[in-house]
């Protein structure tokens, strides 16, 4: 039997069709998976079912809720059912959170809010709700900030907000995007427990296909708007009627085509007994100052021409250790050269060799400057180069190597997609021809078909350009495809590294071994696209 159905739904904003005739029915205790591209309608489809659409859309269809159809529903008789009755667990927990209220208040108050308990036994169920979702000790946890919980603890909060009130159905929109393989395998592995125990109804919407075939019971693939195919898991990946379908699950499964590194024995970047460490705060007025050690010891080089990658969880050190590359972070012990200059001494000239590519271009970028003042930023670390009359060819000519074209750069930033939004951040890391670039979680913050063209779009640059590049990530099918050495990082020691194909495949280190295991993986039965 149904406990939701979806008939018919459509929604417009102005003149533009965001949703399109779109239906689907879940199943109590079932697991339905939405997938598709960025734009494709997901949130929007995850939003009009609790009725939180954009105040202007225009919605048509029918959302019946236990044979109640929701979209009749006044505000008042909404409120009892958002939250109460169907739970929803947004992609980013820090923005969902409030930040000046303990996560203990913050699920106390949902409780409080729709029920009759009083504040003393809502703060007795927040303390079961924290330990089944895995946060211990509850005791202390029900007293901390958001701030001071790691991504994974802070998206368990959520959905512990999500179950409180023990909703009938609960929709996770995007729920693993931005954590590490072995943090998103215990989140996965905690919502499908609460599905089995509570026997809620999930909808999962994400763009991981590999997670969508773990978890679903049914999978709903969306393009533009409409739900192009909806079946059965394991029909769906047996028998891929739609050609988008087939192009979705190619992608997610892509191998970018390397060419042969032409790498030499001079070394760029050498990286020796770097030790990097933050003052904790003092607990008493005269204690000595505690220090928490965030890199340690670590060693290693890249020569001219060398694809590296750098993996781990999310606290291991790798950003730490980035910005210490990058001159941005003081060394403790140890030294950074590049081309044999310490980076702490180096001369602009010289750190014009590295250049940076970030996870979130939109956060980079200040949205009030046009593409091309964007572009020219790291001209400014070549003395006189400002005053070059070739700079707008060169902004042309680095826009057209990235698959953009000249006229966007009179364009700004919110006018494009996150896709070209990273293809501005390449392109502007690339304009004054460094010898080493690092993407530092360059696409993991986009879905699979763009993900899979920037991949191939830095392995052709990286030939053309000649470049060496640190590619850093926590997505191990990624590291497998664009690089030709890795480096495996834990508790800001490296504890692995060597070929990437080895290091894959026959890993000597437990933890590594762990993160391979813990990566979702395609299903074995997928047909051959």
């Amino acid at each position: 039997m149904s406990i939701l159905s979806v008939e018919n739904l459509s929604l417009k904003i102005g003149s533009e069709s965001i949703l399109n005739n779109i239906s689907f029915k879940l199943g109590q205790g079932r697991i339905l998976a939405i997938t598709g591209e960025s734009g494709s309608g997901k949130s929007m489809t995850a939003l009009s079912i609790i009725q939180l659409q954009p105040k202007y859309a225009k919605l048509k269809g029918k959302i019946f809720f236990k044979d109640q159809d929701i979209t009749e529903k006044d505000e008042f008789e909404l409120c009892k059912i958002r939250g109460a009755k169907i739970g929803m667990i947004f992609q980013e927990p820090m923005t969902a959170l409030n930040p000046v209220k303990t996560v203990g208040d913050q699920i106390s108050e949902t409780i409080v809010l729709h029920s009759e308990k009083n504040k003393k036994s809502a703060d007795t169920e927040t303390l079961n709700i924290l330990e089944r979702v895995g946060l211990s000790p509850a005791t202390e946890v029900i007293k901390r900030y958001p701030h001071e919980l790691s991504g994974g603890q802070r998206q368990r909060v959520v959905i512990g907000i999500a179950i409180a009130l023990k909703p009938s159905i609960v929709i996770a929109d995007e729920p693993t995007t931005a954590l590490d393989v072995t943090t998103q395998a215990q989140i996965l592995a905690l919502l499908k427990r609460l599905v089995k125990e509570d026997n809620i109804s999930l909808i999962l919407i994400t763009h991981d296909l590999a997670v969508v075939s773990d978890m679903a019971d049914e999978i709903a693939i969306m393009q533009n708007g409409i739900i192009v195919e909806i079946d059965e898991t394991q029909n769906l990946f047996r028998n891929m009627k739609h050609p988008y379908t087939r192009s979705l699950f190619a992608a997610s499964g892509h191998s970018v085509d390397l060419p042969s590194a032409k790498r030499s024995a001079d070394l760029l970047l050498t990286i020796q007994n770097v030790t990097c460490r933050y003052r904790l705060a003092r607990t008493k007025i005269f204690s000595k100052s505690d220090y928490f050690t965030a890199v340690s010891n670590v060693s290693f080089d890249i020569k001219n021409g060398e694809r590296v990658g750098l993996v781990g969880e999310s606290g291991c050190g790798k950003s730490t250790l980035t910005r210490a590359i990058l001159g941005l972070e003081p060394i403790y012990e140890g030294a950074i050269n590049v081309e044999d200059q310490d980076i702490s001494k180096a001369t602009l000239n010289t750190r014009k060799n590295i250049q940076v590519v970030f996870q979130d271009p939109y956060g980079s970028f200040n949205p009030r400057h046009k593409v091309s003042t964007l572009i020219k930023e790291p001209f400014y670390l070549i003395k006189d180069a400002l005053e070059v009359k070739s700079i707008e060819s060169k902004i042309d000519n680095v826009l057209e190597d990235v698959g953009l074209s000249s006229a966007d750069k009179n364009k700004y930033i919110h006018e494009f997609s996150g896709g070209q939004r990273q293809r501005i951040a390449i392109a502007r890391a690339l304009i004054i021809k460094p010898k080493l670039v690092i993407f530092d979680e360059a696409v993991s913050a986009l879905d699979v078909t763009v993900r899979a063209q920037i991949l191939d779009l830095i392995a052709q640059l990286a030939e053309e350009y000649g470049l060496s590049y640190l590619f850093i990530s926590h997505d191990l099918a990624v590291i497998r495809s664009i690089t030709d050495r890795c480096l495996v990082m834990k508790d800001g020691k490296i504890i692995e590294e060597g070929l990437t194909k080895k290091v894959l495949e026959q890993p000597q280190n437990a933890y590594t071994k762990t993160l391979i295991e813990a990566a979702p993986k395609l299903p074995s039965f997928q047909m051959e696209l």
